[in-house]
């Protein structure tokens, strides 16, 4: 039950960061469709650097956590200050090697072959992260209550 509450409380913040940076990639995308055209070099950059708002995002919010303790989204969770501070920490780095991949990819691939290595490692690194994470977090909880 422990590890299903952790999950849990990891899962809705990093999606929601994920619809905020969605939003954010939504608008550069469109302002730079109005400013210049699109060639597949700018198309592959954009999209390659998808993650990077949310790499800052959630750097941001372990940082803020390190100097302002437990924020609004960590209340009643079952992760403490610090444990929130690593979670954010390992999903920030996450974003950083999915863009460093979408990145070499993009230099080294076909078009359609680099699109395909976006949707294979996307899903499933979030997905694995996320079940990484919680294990690692509920086995931390777990040996602090001993």
């Amino acid at each position: 039950m422990l590890f299903f509450r952790v999950l849990w409380s990891i899962f809705w913040r990093a999606v929601l960061v994920l619809i905020v940076n969605a939003g954010i990639s939504y608008a550069i995308g469109m302002a730079s469709h109005q400013l210049s055209d699109n060639t597949t070099e700018l198309i592959k950059l954009r999209r390659s650097l998808a993650f990077l708002p949310a790499a800052i995002i959630f750097a941001g919010f372990a940082w803020k956590n390190r100097t302002l303790g437990n924020g609004l989204l960590q209340n009643r969770s079952p992760l403490d200050a610090k444990q929130w501070r690593e979670t954010y920490l390992v999903l920030s780095a996450l974003c950083i090697v999915l863009i460093s991949i979408s990145s070499a990819a993009a230099y080294a691939l076909e078009i359609d072959s680099w699109l395909a290595v976006q949707q294979l490692t996307n899903p499933t690194s979030w997905l694995a992260t996320w079940i990484g994470l919680s294990i690692w977090q509920t086995a931390k909880i777990r040996k602090s209550r001993l």
